[in-house]
C-alpha cells in the first residue's frame, strides 16, 4: 500500500502579516486529494478524486451542527461539484489554484511554522498563486515541473499518487483578474458578521471557476488591516 502525503505551506510578508496554512494531502490508499486550510480545518475541505468528481464543502464532522452555518439550505453538504477540467497540455492538468493577496495578509495569532513551506508574499498589488497540477507518466512539463517555462513558476512540492500519475504544487506571482476581486468583495460583505478575537481574525475563501472550468480560490480577509505592503 502506497504511503499517504502532506504538503504543509503559508504566504508571509517581511511584517510577518500571512495567510492561514493551507494542506494539501493524500490518504497513500487511494489517488483522491484533498485540501483545506487552517481556519476552516476539520470543517471545510476540497476533495478531488480519483474518479473526475470533484467537490468543495463541508466534512462530515461539520454537518452533525451544520443547522448552524448561515444561508445552508440543508440540501447537500457540498457547496460546489464540478467535473476535473480537461487537460492544458498532453498529460498535464490543472487541478485547483489557491491565491493569496498581499493586502489580505494580517498578523494571525497563535500561526504554526513547523512543517511548513513558507512562501514569500508578492508585491501589494499582487497575489501570490499556489496551482497544483496533475502529470501522468511522460507528460511534457514544459520545463522541470508545469508552467515553469511558460509562466516563471517557483517549485514547491511533488509526490506520486498510486495511479502512477503525479500532484506538482508551483507558486508565482499574478495581478488577481478583477472577477476574482469583484467575488471577494462581495463575499466579504456576506461575512461581515464574523468578528476578531484576540485568539482567531475572520476570514474566508472566495471560489472563482476558470475559463478551463478549474476552480481559483482566493483566502481574504473579513476586516483587513487597511493599509498595504511596503516593498
Amino acid at each position: 500500500m502506497s504511503r499517504g502525503h502532506t504538503v504543509r505551506f503559508f504566504i508571509e510578508d517581511g511584517l510577518g502579516r500571512r495567510s492561514t496554512t493551507w494542506r494539501v494531502w493524500t490518504p497513500g490508499r487511494t489517488s483522491d486529494i484533498y485540501f483545506a486550510h487552517r481556519a476552516v480545518a476539520g470543517e471545510l475541505k476540497g476533495s478531488l478524486h480519483e474518479s473526475g468528481s470533484w467537490q468543495y464543502g463541508m466534512t462530515k464532522e461539520r454537518l452533525k451542527t451544520a443547522h448552524e452555518v448561515r444561508g445552508w439550505d440543508g440540501d447537500s453538504r457540498h457547496f460546489m461539484k464540478w467535473q476535473q477540467p480537461p487537460e492544458m497540455t498532453p498529460g498535464v492538468t490543472l487541478a485547483v489554484e489557491f491565491a493569496f493577496p498581499t493586502r489580505e495578509l494580517q498578523l494571525l495569532p497563535g500561526s504554526d511554522h513547523e512543517g511548513c513551506l513558507a512562501i514569500s508574499a508578492a508585491p501589494c498589488d499582487q497575489a501570490v498563486v499556489v496551482a497544483l497540477f496533475l502529470s501522468k507518466p511522460g507528460a511534457d512539463l514544459r520545463g522541470r515541473w508545469p508552467a515553469e517555462q511558460d509562466m516563471g513558476s517557483q517549485y514547491l512540492a511533488d509526490f506520486p499518487l498510486p495511479n502512477q500519475e503525479r500532484v506538482y504544487l508551483v507558486h508565482t506571482n499574478l495581478r488577481p483578474p478583477p472577477v476574482a476581486l469583484t467575488d471577494l468583495e462581495d463575499r466579504r460583505r456576506q461575512f461581515s458578521f464574523m468578528t476578531d478575537t484576540k485568539v482567531r481574525r475572520a476570514r474566508f475563501c472566495s471560489v472563482v471557476v476558470n475559463e478551463d472550468g478549474s476552480r481559483l480560490f482566493v483566502e481574504g480577509a473579513v476586516h483587513p488591516d487597511g493599509s498595504a505592503v511596503p516593498m
